[in-house]
């Protein structure tokens, strides 16, 4: 018995470390990414106006294990990088990859306990000229889910 679960324990491990690798190189290709940083200033659609109308994107790659792809606006807080996907977390928390439409979709759950816990679904699509990131953010605590949708299209 103590075997079997071992060996699905570290099925599931490397099944995650896997996810987690399959997003890096998924994103680094999408956005032709070698070891460096790229921003993308856009403007919000279809997104509450507390975030303000100006948005900023920005993909950094430039320090191993710290990469992220972010989201931020007008109204960010200073000193934060904005909300997204990061990759200094850990590798059960990457629980979606697909390229779908010619869109890419990463999801990262964060799982704090048993009633806390976020999910972050992120789709880029680029078309004539422009990368369009959807960011569809749920926060949960206890009966209580409070779901933000962002909608940033920038030129590239």
């Amino acid at each position: 018995m103590s075997i079997f679960v071992l060996a699905v324990l570290t099925m599931t491990a490397y099944s995650n470390e896997n996810l987690k690798q399959k997003a890096y190189t998924a994103l680094r290709d999408f956005f032709q990414l070698n070891g460096k940083s790229q921003g993308f200033d856009g403007t919000y659609v279809d997104t509450p106006a507390e975030f303000g109308r100006t948005c900023r994107i920005k993909i950094d790659f430039t320090i191993p294990g710290r990469e992220y792809f972010t989201i931020s606006g007008e109204y960010t807080a200073v000193g934060t990088l904005g909300d997204g996907i990061y990759f200094d977390a850990a590798p059960d928390t990457f629980t979606r990859v697909e390229i779908q439409n010619g869109s890419l979709i990463v999801e990262q759950q964060f799982r704090d306990s048993f009633v806390t816990g976020s999910e972050s679904v992120l789709q880029a699509t680029k078309h004539s000229g422009r990368l369009e990131i959807r960011l569809k953010q749920k926060n949960r605590f206890l009966f209580f889910t409070d779901t933000v949708e962002k909608r940033c299209i920038a030129t590239l």
